[in-house]
């Protein structure tokens, strides 16, 4: 009797393995289930499953309120019931989204995913922000073949002023004057 373990094997990667034929293979898993029916006399056929990583997108993120934003982003659970949170800091991280990077929102738990083949969107409310301040951020999923986070990126909540352009004034062959006016200042965001 022949026994075949899979555990540890990644996707893209090649495996060889003896048939029960004795014959030399080679497999190499992805997303998806493998079958090896010369194993047939063993007792019936091995299945070998073996899941990638979520593919996680980051998503600019929605200013909502002067101390307020949410953020976004996006998983793909790759077959493997997968749950996506995001980390957040106003230090840059050198662009790389290891799930040590500042603050993990939500601190623990995060948005079940699920397990299927298409990207799955998910978002977290933040509170308390300083307007002005830039803050770095990304989105990072798991599910049982292991952890990936999408890249960083930043948005800076705070005072936007908000310009109106009048109508041009005094017109001659070749002069006018331009109008407008800074009004109130407004939340808004500056994505980078």
């Amino acid at each position: 009797t022949q026994r075949v373990s899979a555990t540890g094997a990644t996707a893209d990667i090649s495996y060889s393995y003896t048939s029960a034929t004795g014959a030399a293979r080679t497999f190499t898993p992805q997303v998806r289930t493998t079958k090896f029916p010369n194993w047939a006399n063993y007792g019936g056929a091995v299945t070998v499953t073996v899941y990638a990583p979520p593919t996680v997108t980051t998503s600019a993120a929605s200013v909502t309120g002067l101390t307020t934003a949410t953020l976004n982003g996006s998983a793909v659970p790759n077959r493997s019931t997968s749950t996506g949170w995001f980390r957040y800091s106003t230090t840059n991280n050198a662009g790389l989204c290891a799930d040590t990077f500042g603050a993990r929102v939500p601190a623990t738990s995060g948005t079940n995913l699920g397990a299927g083949t298409t990207g799955v969107a998910f978002a977290q409310n933040l509170s308390g922000l300083v307007a002005g301040t830039t803050y770095y951020y990304c989105a990072v999923a798991q599910n049982a073949a292991g952890k990936r986070g999408g890249v960083v990126m930043s948005f800076r909540p705070g005072n936007v002023p908000a310009v109106v352009t009048s109508a041009a004034t005094n017109i001659a062959p070749t002069t006018a004057t331009l109008n407008g006016t800074v009004q109130n200042y407004i939340y808004g965001a500056v994505n980078e």
